[in-house]
């Protein structure tokens, strides 16, 4: 009898169970999302392409509209954390033996910078004297953040599971991000410009003060940490 030597051979289109899971409490949160706070979802969208509707929707403060925030702050965190996961496992030059490992250091670099760039604009904001700017200012870009997590997270499944659309979603997410950011920083200037009567220049450095610092000292602390 002969015995037949089985060779066992990777398959390039596995997929990480972590990240399936990590990808399916992802999308059960934003099902609950447009289940129990339908109406705050679409305003969220809609409040994303029209200036005047962003300015009515910051003046929703019902317990309602809190509640789905803090949610959908979840689960903008939890979108951001899958890019930078992808970011650390595919673009960093390391060998991840573990998808573990990598996505526990992109938790904790999402989470870091998100909570030092918060710490700095509350610091900025009383250093200042500008706390009602810079709490519009975290209103009127949270409502960017959640629209960008909507529209990115289709493609984080594509980019997932689909290898034929690996670099279609790639390309398409990389377009999206810097339309967001494009957005974002429009929207922090016109708080500083419409909204607090600041001059448009001092504006725009209030809000690359706001914006690159806290990006600089996250990536310092967290490269001293590493």
């Amino acid at each position: 009898m002969k015995k037949e030597l089985l060779i066992s051979i990777p398959r390039d289109d596995f997929n990480s169970p972590i990240i399936a899971i990590y990808l399916l409490l992802s999308l059960l949160l934003l099902i609950y999302i447009s289940f129990h706070y339908k109406l705050y979802l679409k305003n969220i969208i809609l409040s994303n392409f029209s200036f005047r509707l962003l300015k009515n929707f910051n003046k929703e403060d019902s317990n309602v509209s809190k509640k789905a925030s803090v949610w959908f702050n979840l689960f903008f965190l939890m979108s951001a954390n899958l890019i930078v996961y992808f970011c650390v496992k595919y673009v960093v030059t390391l060998n991840w033996q573990s998808d573990w490992v990598a996505l526990g250091l992109s938790t904790l670099i999402t989470f870091s910078v998100f909570l030092i760039k918060f710490a700095f604009k509350v610091f900025l904001g009383r250093v200042f004297k500008t706390q009602g700017i810079t709490r519009l200012y975290f209103s009127h870009t949270s409502i960017r953040d959640k629209g960008f997590s909507v529209l990115v997270f289709p493609l984080l499944f594509l980019f997932e599971f689909n290898a034929s659309l690996k670099e279609f979603s790639v390309v398409l997410g990389v377009v999206i991000l810097f339309v967001y950011l494009a957005f974002r920083w429009i929207s922090g200037v016109l708080v500083g410009f419409k909204l607090g009567n600041i001059p448009f220049f001092y504006s725009i450095l209030y809000i690359c003060t706001l914006e690159i610092l806290p990006f600089g000292i996250a990536f310092k602390a967290l490269g001293e940490i590493l």
